[in-house]
């Protein structure tokens, strides 16, 4: 449910995407398990900027900003893991590396890190 006016034509948006999909799950994490999306919230909350134009339209990214965002849309590898771990991820906190790598293949699949409470997609 969408409450916010301004929201909507973005729900909206979601919603046409997603019918692409013959699956897809939202999983809602609350704020105080994810410190750092509550930080980002409280600080775009706080700075009521405008965005100029049309926020339901999809940007177009340079090339250079493509590069960046595949760059840093790798997945983290660790060499010294020989279990054949991968987390996907674009800044690993230190807490969820050490508890991805004490998992096992019968831990693959969503996770929680106990530490920060970011949700983790467990893959071997």
């Amino acid at each position: 449910k969408v409450k916010a006016p301004n929201l909507k034509p973005l729900h909206a948006k979601a919603l046409e995407l997603l019918a692409q999909f013959d699956h897809w799950s939202f999983d809602h994490v609350l704020r105080h398990l994810n410190k750092r999306a509550d930080e980002l919230a409280n600080r775009a909350m706080d700075a009521r900027k405008t965005v100029a134009g049309d926020a339901t339209k999809t940007p177009v990214l340079s090339a250079a900003q493509s590069a960046k965002t595949k760059t840093a849309d790798d997945l983290f590898s660790d060499p010294s893991n020989k279990s054949g771990l991968s987390i996907k991820v674009l800044e690993p906190a230190a807490c969820c590396r050490d508890y991805a790598k004490s998992l096992s293949a019968d831990d693959a699949g969503k996770q929680r890190c106990p530490q920060c409470g970011a949700l983790l997609m467990i893959s071997f």
